[in-house]
């Protein structure tokens, strides 16, 4: 029994492949034409699509983290402050309060810089996610930063 449905099932599967290949086989160089450009034409749409996507994030977005608050960080040596604290975030994902599940591994999303306190920062396993809001202070002798949670929301 155990074999026949195998021997059914793998007939089926080369019938099927076989009809896909003779499709392709078929297909006109006409045809083929079309369809490349056709998809000439979507990847420079997805493009255009991307860079007014980002150009929108970029004038809508509320910074919490300017000139002002950058000043004492460039006092001790940090010249991008935000991308600094940022990257320092995003390289300590020890200090996610959630661990992941199935087998995943947490990481950060999407972090914004709140003043010279604050971070808020979501992350992920692929499976959970959460957000918790860090407090944060950059020792100015080694440049280190640590990071405490202030409060989260897990698995939403």
């Amino acid at each position: 029994m155990r074999i026949s449905f195998a021997l059914g099932f793998l007939l089926l599967l080369f019938a099927c492949n076989k009809s896909t290949n003779e499709s392709i086989s078929e297909m006109s160089s006409s045809e083929a034409a079309a369809l490349k450009s056709k998809l000439i034409k979507l990847e420079t749409q997805k493009d255009s699509l991307q860079v007014l996507l980002e150009e929108y994030h970029l004038a809508n977005q509320l910074s919490w983290f300017g000139d002002m608050e950058s000043r004492s960080f460039k006092d001790i040596g940090i010249e991008e402050p935000k991308k600094y604290l940022i990257d320092a975030l995003r390289n300590n994902p020890s200090v996610i309060p959630i661990d992941g599940v199935l087998g995943g591994t947490m990481f950060f999303t999407d972090i914004e810089v709140l003043g010279t306190k604050w971070i808020i920062a979501s992350y992920e396993d692929g499976h959970i996610m959460g957000r918790s809001i860090f407090t944060y202070q950059v020792n100015p002798k080694t440049l280190e930063v640590e990071f405490a949670v202030l409060d989260q929301v897990s698995d939403f």
